[in-house]
C-alpha cells in the first residue's frame, strides 16, 4: 500500500462523511509524519505495523518539540496516535489490514485542565471602550468585540458571517457549517446588535469594494476580514487596555459562557449557544468564580447553615 494513495483515499473517505476540510488537512499532516517515521524505520507495508512499532512511535512522538522548543502536550501526543488509529480502523473495515494495532495500545492520559482565564466584566468593558468609534475601523472593531462577547461564536464563524445570515427582526445570527459542520442559530444581545447595526449603516459602506460582497466584516480593502485581521485587533486593544491575559476570540467565548452561567444560564442551553457536541465540553468551558463557590458553600454546607445559631 502506497502511503500517498492510502492518504488520498482516506481524505476522500472523510470528505464523503462531510468532515471539515480543516480537520482533514490537519490530520493529513500528522499522518505524513507517521509515514515518514515508518520510512525511517524501513517499514514499507502498513500490514507490518504492529503494537511494538506503535509503542516505539509513541516514544518518538513524546520526544518531539514545538517551534518554541517545548515538548508536545499530552493532548497533542494523544492526537498523533488517535489519527493513526482512525486510519487503521478505516483500512481494517476495507479489509486491507488484519486488525487495528492502535486498539492494543494503552491510551495516553491527558490531565483535565481548568478553562483558560476569563475576563472580568470590568475588563470586558475596558476592552470594548478602546476602539475609536469616530473612525470606520474603530466602529468595526467595537462591533466585532461586542458580537464575540454577546454570541460566544468562534473566530472562523464570525469571519464567515454573511449579510444573509443576520436576522434583525429576531436579533439572531445563522452560523453555517460551524466546527462540526453543523448549522445553528445564536441570539445576539440588544447592545451588541446596536453596535453591529451602526457599523453596517455607517462604516461598512465606506470601505466596501464590491457591491456584491456578502461578508459582514470586511478589511480595509473592502474584502472579507481574515484570521490575521482578527488577531491584530485583539492584540492591539488588549495592549491598549493593559489586560494581562491574552485577548483572543476564545477568551471572549469562555468569558461569555462563564458570565451567563454565573447569572443562571443552564449548561444545556449554553451547549446549544456554543455549538458543542458534548455537554462535557461545555462544562469545561465554565470557570465558576470563587465568589460563586463561596456563596454556594455558605448556602449549602450544613455547618455554614447552622453557624449563626452556634454563634
Amino acid at each position: 500500500m502506497n502511503p500517498e494513495t492510502v492518504l488520498q483515499n482516506f481524505k476522500e473517505h472523510r470528505l464523503a462523511l462531510n468532515m471539515s476540510e480543516r480537520t482533514i488537512d490537519g490530520d493529513a499532516v500528522l499522518l505524513r509524519k507517521f509515514f515518514d517515521y515508518l520510512e525511517y524505520e524501513g517499514i514499507e507495508n502498513l500490514t507490518d505495523v504492529d503494537t511494538e512499532v506503535l509503542l516505539k512511535y509513541q516514544i518518538y512522538v513524546s520526544a518531539l518539540r514545538t517551534k518554541k522548543g517545548e515538548l508536545y502536550s499530552p493532548a497533542t501526543r494523544k492526537r498523533h496516535l488517535t489519527v493513526v488509529g482512525v486510519m487503521f480502523q478505516y483500512l481494517w473495515l476495507k479489509g486491507e489490514v488484519f486488525y487495528n494495532p492502535v486498539s492494543k495500545l494503552e491510551r495516553i492520559k491527558v490531565p483535565k485542565q481548568l478553562p483558560a482565564g476569563i475576563l472580568s466584566i470590568e475588563e470586558v468593558q475596558t476592552l470594548l471602550d478602546q476602539p475609536d468609534i469616530s473612525t470606520w475601523l474603530g466602529l468595526r472593531d467595537r462591533a466585532i468585540m461586542e458580537v464575540f462577547y454577546s454570541t460566544a461564536m468562534r473566530r472562523n464563524e464570525l469571519i464567515n458571517l454573511d449579510l444573509l445570515d443576520l436576522y434583525p427582526d429576531r436579533k439572531t445570527m445563522h452560523i453555517r457549517q460551524g466546527k462540526y459542520l453543523k448549522d445553528r442559530v445564536v441570539p445576539c444581545g440588544r447592545v451588541a446588535w446596536k453596535w453591529l447595526s451602526k457599523y453596517l449603516e455607517e462604516a461598512r459602506p465606506l470601505r466596501i469594494a464590491n457591491p456584491d460582497e456578502q461578508a459582514v466584516f470586511i478589511n480595509q480593502h473592502g474584502c472579507r476580514l481574515g484570521q490575521q485581521g482578527i488577531k491584530t485587533l485583539m492584540d492591539k486593544y488588549g495592549k491598549q487596555a493593559s489586560i494581562s491575559k491574552s485577548v483572543t476570540p476564545h477568551i471572549f467565548r469562555h468569558t461569555c459562557a462563564t458570565h451567563m452561567h454565573d447569572n443562571g444560564a443552564s449548561i444545556r442551553r449554553l451547549q446549544e449557544i456554543l455549538g458543542h457536541e458534548s455537554i462535557e465540553t461545555t462544562a469545561r468551558y465554565i470557570r465558576v468564580s470563587i465568589v460563586k463557590l463561596k456563596q454556594t458553600h455558605k448556602q449549602c454546607h450544613p455547618r455554614e447553615m447552622t453557624a449563626e445559631k452556634i454563634a
